[in-house]
């Protein structure tokens, strides 16, 4: 079986076995270790439990009602070590245990706390939190609301974290206040590593339906926990409650798998029973279980990530285990170092950690049926919800949107969609006006388009979807109301309650903006404006956006998409579908050439085509005797149809604007000539243009095409570059989806690949077009490579990821003569196609706008800073995003100037 990318998670958990409550108490006294003197009011606790106590006014203490059993008994109090005491409680006895507890000098040394942290302190924070609590739903319900109690340490890439204080943890996904001690703390991209001692603290909810949900989640959370896992081994019943464990047969082969289990992968792999692995040990309370030392297992009654096999859509974990596993009658792993888990159960963190003692209310439940295939798919559905920079336009104005997906499971962010598709539409008649394919990195898109000058004044709609996303049907699709007038109209406005949570700063040269958290919610990404109120009104127009929530989808019928695609089928004259066919993809503006074959039904597809706006495209198909096929037919989208709610259009009274004598000579500048000089609008868009020559210089090493054909390893191309290029490795690796990946090492440390989204990775070229995961040259026959350049040293005119080198694909380029003569060929079909939105517009400057398309998150705070305005008078702010809950928030507040 194959290494996975290891994450470990230990916890320190302690024993306590099951018997019934008797009268039985733990009692003692806390004291300084060096005066002998009580120290009154300190808390002591179970460890991984609810139960707690605090010591009174002379530090003696009585937890009462403790089940029979062996426990870890912490005492802690500020400005002190917490420590730690193993106990044996026996029925119907008190036990005994005083703590004398040791000043930590270096709380006492500390004379005042930091107010502020810099940017590294709060970048540190959110990956700390990352990786503390996860980076599911339930991790979107949590919050650290003491992260100033840490200090972080980040060194060759290894985030290690101290405190000398409990870390605050409330929990309102499964209704807890955690307090975490935590005793180590060290993570990097393939390893996560912390223990700790936890106190769980209940949360108290007036709300009904609230604490439903709260136990409903405990109980799923119990489900895919390791305790359910041991507590099932050990009582004989892992089969029975939707545990399954396979090892590899002999001689199959650990690093070749597939996605396909029962007709392919099952061939590999042997089934074997954990029923009867546990033993108990001759002292009666412990049980050693001896598992195999790899093996791959499915929980069949769970959903979430890594379920990689289409055919059995269950999560998977790869456990390693290097001695046997000693596991008390609760089902707590004494001994942690003994196994390594990676996978589904390694995903699982603090924010879905329950106390030792939680037992589910409906046992009947836990046992029950499978859960269906269709939560799998559900567990993967994405929306996108977008903001533009006006609240309404005139003719021949651009459009500047930003926005950002919604993921069900953000774990699934880089298998997902990298295209989003942006049409603007007359609900009434449901024609076109713009239509638009956006790129989406690491969860964010941006673009700009310029308003048609035939336009009247009318209510447009903005329309965005991902074609992933049309599995759950045209309910899902997002839209945003888009108001256009003609100018000195405008709208009449509304007035938006003032926000008490926007901190504004004006200095001499800008205007900084800090956002707080407020009781509306936090955000998860927020865009914000500076309008001048003299030129525009505020409107509040309803939008449609959210994640479906479909429990009939099977299966799906739309694909990812992860770039520009153009699919078609290929006819003999008789209309019969040609198999085999070699179909030539030309794009004569660049000269750029590729070539797909069709399969049995005659259908072929193109995929991360470097087509950037409106471009004509050729194409020839040829059988496999080289004959011409005649048809040649590309498949079309339709888009989705409008809801109710696209058909709702809005009604919005007019008046007259009163004119500033200095708006027009903003509007635009006049030539001599008498025409109005347009200003480029950029748009800071992942995907490029084609460039004219390369921006890294000379490359360090470049490899021909030809001495890569006979040496590529299955589909990609970069396999065979291992040897020909110093420093550079190419290994397999599975990514947080559970997907095996190629992975590009350069200089002996920095990778590739699809992993973490960060800049890990060197930049990757094709034709001058960005790419972003190396597992997508698979699209680029390898018989088409012209080149491959690759920059072993730090480039900065590439940008941050060319600081981790660069490697440069080029494909074979079709000469003038070839060209020409396919200009000529009669097998030659002419079609237009729509690439990726244009990097950058040419339109007239927004009046009295300002407009940043995303805030900076500082960790417990959004940040932002507009260039200060050179008119005097009211502007209004509005930030508007989605919050941690998947909601719409609003903030404004009015300044003056």
């Amino acid at each position: 079986m194959p290494r996975r990318l290891f994450t470990q998670f230990v916890l320190c958990l302690s024993s306590f076995l099951a018997f019934p409550i008797l009268a039985q108490h733990i009692e003692g006294r806390v004291t300084d270790a060096a005066s002998g003197l009580a120290l009154p009011f300190s808390t002591i606790f179970i460890n991984n439990t609810a139960f707690a106590t605090d010591a009174d006014s002379v530090g003696r203490f009585v937890l009462t009602k403790v089940p029979p059993g062996n426990y870890k008994l912490i005492a802690r109090l500020v400005g002190y070590e917490a420590l730690s005491q193993s106990v044996v409680v026996e029925a119907g006895k008190t036990a005994q245990v005083n703590f004398a507890l040791v000043a930590d000098k270096n709380v006492l040394n500390e004379v005042t706390a930091k107010a502020k942290r810099d940017k590294n302190w709060e970048a540190n924070l959110k990956q700390f939190t990352k990786y503390l609590l996860g980076a599911d739903v339930a991790a979107r319900q949590c919050k650290i609301t003491n992260p100033w109690v840490l200090d972080f340490q980040q060194e060759n890439g290894v985030l290690t974290a101290r405190t000398n204080q409990a870390i605050e943890i409330e929990n309102r996904y499964l209704g807890y206040q955690l307090v975490y001690l935590l005793r180590s703390f060290r993570a990097s991209e393939t390893e996560v590593d912390f223990s700790g001692y936890a106190q769980f603290v209940p949360l108290w909810t007036g709300k009904t339906a609230e604490q439903t949900q709260w136990d409903k989640q405990k109980q799923d959370a119990f489900r895919d926990s390791d305790l359910y896992l041991l507590q099932s081994i050990i009582q004989g019943k892992a089969g029975a409650n939707g545990f399954e464990a396979y090892i590899d047969k002999p001689g199959a082969n650990p690093g070749n798998r597939s996605n396909i289990f029962y007709n392919d992968q099952i061939k590999k792999l042997q089934r074997i029973g954990l029923d009867t692995l546990a033993r108990r040990q001759p002292n009666g309370t412990q049980f050693r279980i001896v598992l195999p030392r790899r093996f791959e297992l499915h929980s069949i009654r769970s959903e979430g990530p890594f379920s990689i096999y289409r055919d059995k859509p269950c999560p998977l974990s790869w456990i390693d285990t290097s001695a046997p596993l000693l596991v008390n009658e609760q089902g707590l792993l004494l001994n942690p170092q003994a196994w390594t888990v990676s996978g589904f159960l390694a995903s699982r963190r603090l924010a879905v950690m329950l106390p030792a003692d939680y037992r589910p209310a409906n046992a009947v439940e836990m046992a029950g049926p499978s859960k269906p295939a269709l939560n799998r798919w559900a567990n993967r559905a994405e929306t996108p919800f977008f903001v533009t920079d006006k609240p309404y336009y005139v003719p021949k104005e651009v459009v500047r949107i930003s926005g950002t997906i919604q993921y069900a499971n953000p774990i699934h962010q880089d298998s997902l969609s990298r295209l989003l598709h942006l049409n603007l539409l007359d609900p009434v008649t449901g024609k076109t006006i713009v239509s638009q394919n956006i790129p989406i990195e690491q969860g964010l898109f941006q673009t700009a388009f310029v308003l048609p000058d035939s336009l009247t004044t009318r209510t447009l709609l903005l329309q965005g979807y991902t074609n992933w996303m049309r599995n759950w049907g045209d309910s899902a699709v997002a839209y945003r109301w888009l108001p256009v007038v003609s100018f000195p109209q405008k709208p009449v406005g509304i007035t938006l309650p003032e926000a008490d949570n926007l901190a504004i700063t004006v200095t001499d040269s800008a205007l900084q903006v800090r956002i707080q958290d407020g009781a509306a919610g936090q955000f998860r990404w927020v865009a914000a404006s500076l309008v001048d109120t003299t030129v525009v009104s505020q409107l509040d127009l309803p939008i449609a956006f959210g994640l479906a929530t479909s429990s009939t989808l099977t299966a799906p019928m739309f694909a990812v998409e992860r770039g520009i695609g153009l699919s078609g089928q290929v006819a003999s004259r008789k209309g019969q579908p040609v198999d085999g066919a070699q179909v030539l993809f030309v794009i004569p503006k660049t000269k750029g050439s590729f070539v797909a074959s069709s399969d049995s039904t005659g259908r072929f597809s193109f995929t991360d085509l470097p087509i950037i706006g409106k471009e004509p495209i050729m194409l020839k198909a040829t059988t496999s005797r080289g004959k011409p096929v005649e048809t040649i037919t590309l498949r079309t989208e339709n888009t989705p149809a409008l809801t109710s709610f696209a058909r709702a259009v809005p009604t919005l009274s007019m008046q007259q604007a009163t004119v500033p004598s200095w708006y027009g000579d903003s509007t635009r500048v006049r030539m001599s000539d008498g025409t109005v000089r347009l200003a480029e609008v950029l748009v800071k868009a992942p995907k490029k243009a084609i460039p004219p020559t390369t921006k890294y210089g000379e490359a360090d090493y470049v490899v021909k095409g030809k001495d890569l054909f006979d040496k590529a390893v299955g589909d990609n191309i970069l396999v065979a570059l291992q040897g020909r290029v110093p420093g550079l490795r190419v290994v397999e690796k599975f990514g947080d989806d559970g997907l095996r990946k190629l992975i590009i090492t350069l200089r002996g440390g920095f990778t590739g690949g699809g992993f973490n989204g960060g800049a890990t990775q060197p930049l990757l070229l094709v034709d001058g077009v960005p790419f972003s995961d190396v597992n997508d040259l698979s699209a680029i026959p390898p018989s088409r490579i012209d080149r491959v350049e690759v920059v072993n040293r730090a480039e900065s005119m590439m940008g941050l990821r060319g600081y981790l080198g660069v490697i440069a694909v080029y494909t074979k380029q079709m000469s003038d003569v070839d060209t020409q003569a396919l200009q000529t060929d009669p097998a030659i079909r002419r079609f237009t196609v729509s690439g990726w939105a244009p990097d950058s517009v040419a339109a007239r400057p927004s009046v009295g706008v300002y407009w940043l398309p995303i805030a900076t998150d500082r960790g417990q705070f959004w940040e932002f800073s507009f260039p200060k305005p050179t008119r005097h008078g009211t502007y209004r702010l509005v930030c508007e995003g989605i919050t941690t809950t998947g909601k719409r928030l609003v903030l404004a507040r009015k300044i003056t100037l």
